[in-house]
């Protein structure tokens, strides 16, 4: 982002009860009215160039310093929304605490500022703000020394010293799980399942951790959490489901045992009610479903991140429960949902953006709305960022194929399977199945009558009927179900109506 852009965009990502708090900040110092005149302006820009903003400021007595300006509106408004969410963030509240009794410390109100340590110490013990508890322990040592001759203090000096190594001892408890945890989930976008020896020893290095032995060596909550979801990413990849699933259920358990948690980091809440909702819609367990996702819009938070997160995880979730179900209000939610991506399109980041797009591109093909199918398909396919989807841009080619099956455009299909198989080959992406349908559609093209056809699709059908029982290429089919697609060719009937007969 270019630095004459960043106070429009900070503007701009606040909500309105945040500007509402500004203008009242802003209006109680006298000497920030240019920034209030500045700030009105720029809220009202669609776009922002910066040569325009000058000129219509040319008269005004701020015009000479313009840089200097934006920069002290820009630290005003990060002022004011310190203040403003202030009474939602616990790290705030203690930092404000720890402020005030090192004031009173100052002051040499060494009673006082005892007092008001231990209640930070009992909020900050309680919500294991560690790295806090390390500030509020640096003044508790002050305190110590203040009496130096006092001999009753060595006791305390030793508790403090003691307390000091417990709390250090759980950071770094913290970071060697946070470490586990980022290099499974690496593994994770990395493999879409395990084949070689070499990636399942990847994954057993992670798992036979000494760490990862007892869900008591994990000291803290956090620590618990990301055991839990080690274990669910591990189960996952190896492919056994039921044990992934129960470690997700147990993640979602640990966060609302705790509810306190949940209110101070709703990211995380939130990543662990999406993990449920997934194992639901992969077990059409739908009517459980229905519950748990309305634990997302029970959360309430200020901050703009944690709404764009509790949509990107209600939206995508959705989607998919409408393309399992595709019952009749599914159309009107489909288009809420493209309403909902083209405002937050700035918003949202690359992986929500492709996963949407996939989704939306299988709920149109299954509709036998192939050419919105393509639009969607080919954003995933003319992304050009590395390292985000590649599993969704691996099959977006194969998805590709069946599209232009669909539109009957036969002169296509040659090409498109060459730059298909080339691709996947490069991608190291040419699972069973994918092997199966490309000779599959390469055969296609030669038939013409339903009755040369029939024989394609069933053959095709018993293969896949064989590869969902092959764990290595069982949840390669999780993208796309292609059984129900070929009985829907074989029996002649709509897609849909196989979907949901599927679901009864």
């Amino acid at each position: 982002m270019k630095a004459s852009n960043q106070l429009f965009q900070l503007i701009k990502s606040l909500s309105k009860p945040e500007k509402r708090y500004f203008h009242l900040f802003a209006s109680a110092h006298q000497e920030s009215s240019s920034y209030l005149i500045l700030f009105d302006y720029i809220n009202k820009l669609e776009n922002y160039d910066e040569k325009k903003v000058k000129e219509h400021f040319k008269n005004e007595s701020f015009s000479n310093q313009f840089a200097v300006t934006k920069h002290a509106l820009y630290q005003v408004i990060l002022k004011s929304m310190t203040l403003y969410h202030s009474e939602h963030s616990i790290s705030i509240i203690l930092r404000e605490m720890l402020s005030s009794a090192n004031f009173l410390f100052e002051k040499t109100h060494l009673d006082e500022c005892n007092t008001q340590l231990k209640k930070a110490k009992k909020i900050a013990y309680k919500f294991e703000k560690f790295e806090i508890l390390l500030d509020i322990l640096k003044l508790e040592k002050k305190l110590n020394t203040v009496e130096a001759n006092n001999i009753n203090l060595y006791n305390d000096a030793l508790r403090i010293q003691e307390e000091q190594k417990e709390i250090i001892q759980k950071i770094d408890n913290i970071n060697d799980y946070w470490i586990l945890s980022r290099q499974i989930s690496m593994l994770m976008i990395k493999y879409i399942h395990l084949r070689t020896e070499k990636e399942k020893a990847e994954v057993r290095k992670i798992i036979e951790h000494p760490l990862m032995l007892d869900i008591n060596n994990a000291l803290s909550f956090q620590s618990k959490v990301y055991y839990h979801q080690i274990v669910s990413y591990y189960y996952r990849l190896i492919g056994e489901t039921e044990k992934s699933s129960a470690a997700r259920i147990a993640l979602l358990n640990q966060w609302e045992k705790q509810e306190y948690f949940s209110k101070e980091d709703p990211a995380g809440y939130i990543h662990a009610v999406k993990q449920v909702l997934n194992i639901q819609l992969d077990g059409q367990k739908f009517e459980e479903f229905t519950k748990t996702i309305e634990k997302l819009k029970k959360i309430k938070s200020q901050s703009e991140s944690i709404k764009l997160s509790i949509f990107n995880s209600y939206y995508q979730q959705k989607l998919v429960y409408h393309i399992n179900t595709l019952s009749l209000k599914s159309n009107d939610f489909v288009n809420e949902s493209i309403e909902e991506m083209g405002r937050l399109k700035n918003k949202l980041s690359k992986e929500v953006e492709l996963t949407m797009c996939y989704l939306l591109a299988m709920y149109f093909f299954m509709q036998c709305d192939y050419k919105s199918s393509l639009k969607w398909n080919n954003q995933i396919m003319n992304d050009a960022s590395p390292g985000t989807r590649e599993d969704l841009k691996s099959f977006s080619k194969i998805l590709n194929l069946m599209i232009h099956y669909e539109l009957k455009n036969y002169d296509l299909l040659e090409y498109i399977l060459k730059s298909t198989y080339k691709h996947l080959l490069k991608m190291e992406h040419l699972h069973l199945f994918e092997k199966a349908i490309l000779k599959f559609i390469h055969q296609l093209p030669k038939t013409n009558t339903r009755a040369d056809i029939i024989p394609h699709f069933t053959k095709l059908r018993d293969e896949f009927t064989e590869l969902e029982k092959n764990p290595n290429e069982d949840k390669v089919t999780r993208y796309f179900d292609f059984i129900a697609w070929l009985d829907s060719k074989i029996e002649n009937k709509p897609f849909v109506e196989i979907v949901k007969r599927k679901t009864k």
